[in-house]
């Protein structure tokens, strides 16, 4: 084996020339002398630890040891309360000083506070500062400039302004106003004096209120009435969806109020809900006949069956076919075949007991086919029976073609 194919799981085994064993011996004598040589001195050592030192080696010095050691100088320098006496009496100094402004503090939060001077800013407003306003109807000492827009300009009094106050008697409440063209904003009453000239009226995309006599014809609240004369020549040229009429159409002779013969005039597709019953007849419309009430002929195929059925050596009640609850086999097409010559039984598994249909014989190597009409398919007598075969003798196949309902 290639040393590069060895896995943790192989033992190889090396083997030592006589010196190399010698080499190992004398090491494992010498292995063997430490171990006794430790274990004397684990012997000899006191168990480590001591009161204030645990897991340490204990140490004990001598008495001429112990008077030898020198002890450490004295340290000078260090600081006691008389070296702190600045100190103290700034802190002193401190303190009072605090207490002073401390007692300041609740005089200026509990009492009045007196201002017993103070130096104003420069450009202060004074008393002597102030224009002498005087009183209604006298002309002040002091004069008082009122300034315009910008830059002095004098306030306008004139019409050029855009808005002047008007004050004074006038000589009658509502004043005559003339305006070549104004905008007004908001809702604005106004009486008609004389005849108005039809104008147009623009509502700028909102609606607009028309106010209308409900009286007249017609049933809906609210709507606009519009009546029509009974002798109008007018023809209304589109009539929108109509959803409701109120009252019948009349009887009459019209295609429209009612529906006649409209030879050679196309009404569209026309649904059939329902219709009368049909008379008893010998026609097919008139009385389907022939077909059973189970055969399977709207096309759909959804009850088709195809059976197969094999057995190896003679059977007895073998199943062709088992239809479910309620549903029974209709047999449109049955193929029998046998290896060997035998007596072939087809039964019906009735619950009353097993009802033969169907009996032959059929040679060795042989089969038989049998057709049956769709209008009388070869059926069981009741549901849920099923289709049996018995046969004596060979291998058999069978295979029934059909459908259950």
């Amino acid at each position: 084996m290639d040393i590069r194919d060895l896995t943790n799981a192989d033992v190889v085994t090396a083997e030592l020339s006589a010196t190399d064993n010698a080499v190992l011996d004398a090491i494992e004598a010498d292995t063997t002398t430490i171990a006794g040589d430790t274990t004397s001195i684990d012997a000899k050592i006191p168990a480590l630890g001591q009161a204030l030192a645990a897991a340490s080696v204990p140490v004990i010095l001598p008495a001429a040891t112990i008077t030898t050691l020198t002890p450490p100088a004295a340290i000078t320098g260090f600081g006691t309360s008389a070296k702190q006496d600045t100190i103290i009496g700034h802190v002193d100094g401190i303190e009072t000083s605090l207490s002073s402004i401390d007692g300041k503090i609740t005089a200026v939060n509990t009492g009045a506070v007196v201002v017993s001077s103070s130096a104003l800013p420069t450009g202060a407003s004074t008393a002597a500062k102030q224009p002498a306003l005087g009183t209604a109807g006298t002309p002040s000492v002091d004069v008082l400039t009122v300034q315009g827009t910008a830059s002095m300009t004098a306030l306008k009094v004139d019409g050029s302004a855009v808005t002047q106050p008007v004050s004074g008697t006038f000589w009658q409440a509502t004043q005559p106003v003339s305006l070549t063209s104004t905008t007004v904003t908001g809702t604005v009453a106004v009486t008609q004096s004389g005849t108005w000239d039809e104008v147009g009226i623009n509502d700028s995309g909102n609606s607009i209120t028309v106010d209308y006599a409900t009286t007249g014809s017609g049933t809906a609240t609210g709507a606009l009435r519009v009546e029509l004369p009974t002798n109008g020549t007018g023809v209304i040229a589109t009539v929108g969806a109509v959803t409701a009429i109120t009252n019948a159409l009349p009887a009459g002779t019209n295609a429209i109020g009612k529906l006649a013969a409209n030879s050679g005039v196309d009404i569209g597709d026309v649904d059939v809900t329902s219709l009368p019953a049909l008379a008893a007849g010998t026609n097919t419309i008139g009385a389907v006949k022939s077909v059973p009430s189970d055969i399977d002929i709207n096309g759909s195929n959804a009850n088709h069956a195809d059976k197969y059925y094999t057995n190896a050596g003679a059977v007895t009640d073998g199943i062709i076919w088992s239809p479910a609850a309620g549903k029974r086999w209709h047999v449109l097409n049955l193929t029998i075949n046998v290896s060997a010559a035998c007596t072939v039984t087809i039964e019906d598994d009735l619950a009353a007991g097993d009802n033969p249909r169907l009996k032959f014989e059929l040679a060795a190597n042989s089969g038989i086919t049998i057709p049956y009409n769709k209008e009388h398919p070869f059926s069981s007598g009741e549901d849920a029976a099923d289709l049996l075969i018995t046969t004596t003798a060979g291998n058999v196949y069978v295979q029934a073609i059909g459908y259950e309902v």
